[in-house]
């Protein structure tokens, strides 16, 4: 039944241990700051890509835009925002 949604379009959930080992690849190649937000917005999904998982935000998700110290905007769907700032922390 999974291959059948995914040729029908049907997105697949990431799990925990996928979504962590995502994050943790885009903080070492640099697609996501290393740095946690100066400034963090939280509100509706506005259809942006998440800079975690690629996949678009919803207006039934929470979207998070973080603003860096350099100016660089992040938008980032909530599961990948927690996952994102607790790898932050933990490498501080």
């Amino acid at each position: 039944m999974h291959a059948r949604q995914e040729r029908i379009g049907v997105v697949r959930r990431m799990d925990t241990a996928e979504r962590t080992a995502l994050i943790l690849r885009k903080l070492d190649d640099g697609s996501l700051p290393a740095k946690p937000c100066a400034v963090l917005w939280g509100g509706t999904g506005t259809g942006a890509a998440c800079a975690g998982c690629d996949e678009p935000i919803k207006p039934s998700q929470i979207e998070f835009e973080c603003h860096g110290e350099d100016g660089v905007i992040v938008h980032i769907c909530r599961s990948c925002y927690s996952a994102w700032d607790a790898q932050i922390a933990r490498r501080l």
